[in-house]
């Protein structure tokens, strides 16, 4: 190694890598077909000013101590969302027209929540890495609730909505005053999966709960209800009369009888466990509880590992302005900034493939992936080359994005453990490709996918775009009985057109092109699972 290379003797800083959103992709074969390609959809615009999208120039400087927060709030389609609360350490302010943002605050550490809320919409924490005298450009993206449904208090109901379900006991609502409610309720609710870009976004981070003790979790799934009177005036639920919520099967937590359920506590920035929930004869996950607010289902790592590294110059000399992450299935972590000898330390959780990546320009480098760590294992990785070092403390936050992990079959299973694999009474025709793919597509556009076969030789998913960050394609299709696979991907902009095979042995290839909107060209997908 250059003698200009920090020696991996003792570190000099160790940093508390905090979980971030953890909810992504959710998909189908075809998903990686569409991974998202721009011409298919423009779910997710950039936080930069866009030609069509005009925007107030928001003029914000920091103090030495101080942090200016700026970004920008976005609906799931990509429109500016105004009026839009946004707060962090104790400071507040209402979106602008443009859906743009301004704050000044003091951090207290190395990281820092912003909170964001808007009526019908999904509430969403973003933490961020801070550090004294910085000017962060964050966006932010709010989800509206997916189901809106009107029901009698007296008679109760029930509410699904992306395989959950909210179930709500006949004449158990109340006024904040305690008086029981008989007259119409509105019921808002929303469900984000672990394994969709979606989630992604839409999590309240970070992934950390509080049992007694603080504790690292992993999310297995997020269901958000609210429920009001006709005036707008908040219901709740009567003392004792519990409500049942069920969370469709995710990744996460394949083979777990019971899973811990949480609450997300805006006052503290943290979730609070709160009763579990166990596991249903069709794999659902049911448990109860006794208000309502932002529930999440979370596994508890007992064990985290850790993750020993350091970030260098093209040269090899230290560079210790680097904001980094570390994510995975159903885990995120942010964390502040390394030591001036460019090193970190940072808890992870095991069983679970990671990647290590750069959250904000101009400083990049490389995604690096990190296979699955055991129990308690220190695993000290390579010094990482920073591609442009830092000249000023001025960053540009991306939207969360799904890990380039997810493009291998298998990266997020746990060790020692099988892959999942097609049903093996679905052996012969279009049964024998049931089953869960990820891949990768390039060309014209690059991204990733996760797919999902269904016994009748359906296909369904969606992907996201590396070439158009944010960008989620959907897709649909059917699987012929010899493998043969032909998928449309449709978007706002546009579509592309699929073409392929799935092997026996679940290997998936084929080539795509744009068949309608503003683009042109295609190229080629691959991928494995099945």
């Amino acid at each position: 190694m250059d003698s200009a290379v920090p020696n991996p003797a003792p570190l000099r800083r160790v940093t508390r890598l905090v979980p971030l959103p953890a909810r992504w992709l959710a998909g189908s074969v075809a998903g990686l077909l569409a991974v998202g390609l721009a011409g298919c959809s423009q779910d997710v615009v950039p936080s930069g000013a866009t030609a069509s999208s005009p925007r107030t120039v928001v003029s914000l400087s920091a103090s030495v101590s101080s942090v200016a927060l700026i970004g920008e709030v976005r609906d799931g389609r990509g429109a500016p969302l105004a009026g839009t609360l946004v707060s962090a350490a104790g400071q507040q302010a209402t979106t602008a027209a443009d859906g743009r943002f301004a704050l000044t605050v003091e951090p207290s550490g190395t990281t820092m929540t912003l909170l964001a809320r808007h009526a019908g919409y999904s509430t969403v924490a973003r933490e961020v890495p801070v550090t004294a005298g910085a000017r962060l450009d964050v966006p932010i993206r709010l989800f509206a609730s997916q189901v809106t449904q009107r029901f009698a208090a007296a008679a109760g109901a029930t509410i699904t909505t992306r395989g959950a379900q909210v179930r709500i006991p006949p004449g158990t609502l109340t006024r904040a005053d305690g008086s029981i409610y008989a007259g119409t309720v509105t019921a808002d609710v929303s469900y984000f999966s672990p394994d969709t870009a979606e989630g992604v976004q839409a999590f309240p981070a970070p992934y950390r709960g509080m049992d007694g003790s603080e504790r690292m979790i992993r999310s297995v799934g997020v269901i958000e209800t609210t429920l009001t009177d006709p005036d707008g005036a908040p219901l709740l639920l009567r003392e004792g009369a519990p409500a049942t919520l069920r969370f469709p099967p995710s990744s996460v937590a394949r083979e777990a009888t019971t899973v811990p359920l949480w609450f997300y506590d805006e006052q503290a920035q943290v979730w609070q466990r709160d009763g579990s929930a166990t596991r249903q004869g069709d794999g659902t996950l049911q448990g109860t509880v006794s208000h309502f607010t932002v529930w999440n289902a979370d596994i508890v790592i007992d064990s985290p590992a850790t993750l020993r590294g350091c970030f260098v110059d093209p040269q090899g000399k230290p560079v210790s302005m680097v904001f980094a992450g570390v994510r995975g299935i159903g885990w995120f972590g942010t964390m502040g900034l390394p030591g001036a000898d460019g090193r970190f330390e940072a808890a992870v959780p095991s069983g679970v493939a990671l990647e290590l990546y750069s959250i904000a320009s101009p400083v990049r480098f490389a995604p690096v992936p990190i296979r699955a760590l055991a129990r308690g294992e220190v695993r000290q990785l390579p010094c990482v080359v920073i591609e442009k070092p830092a000249a000023t403390l001025t960053f540009a936050l991306p939207l969360l994005t799904l890990p380039s992990v997810l493009s291998t079959a298998g990266a997020a299973t746990t060790p020692g453990r099988p892959t999942p694999t097609r049903s093996a009474a679905a052996s012969t025709g279009q049964g024998a490709f049931t089953g869960t793919y990820r891949g990768t597509y390039s060309g014209a556009e690059s991204g990733t996918f996760l797919a999902r076969v269904d016994s009748a030789g359906r296909v369904s998913g969606q992907t996201v775009s590396s070439t158009y960050p944010g960008v989620i394609g959907r897709v649909s299709g059917r699987i012929a009985g010899d493998g043969s696979l032909s998928l449309t991907a449709r978007g706002t902009s546009g579509a592309a057109e699929f073409s392929g095979t799935i092997s026996r042995t679940g290997t998936v290839t084929g080539s795509w092109r744009y068949v309608q909107g503003q683009l042109s060209g295609g190229g080629t997908f691959t991928g494995s699972g099945g």
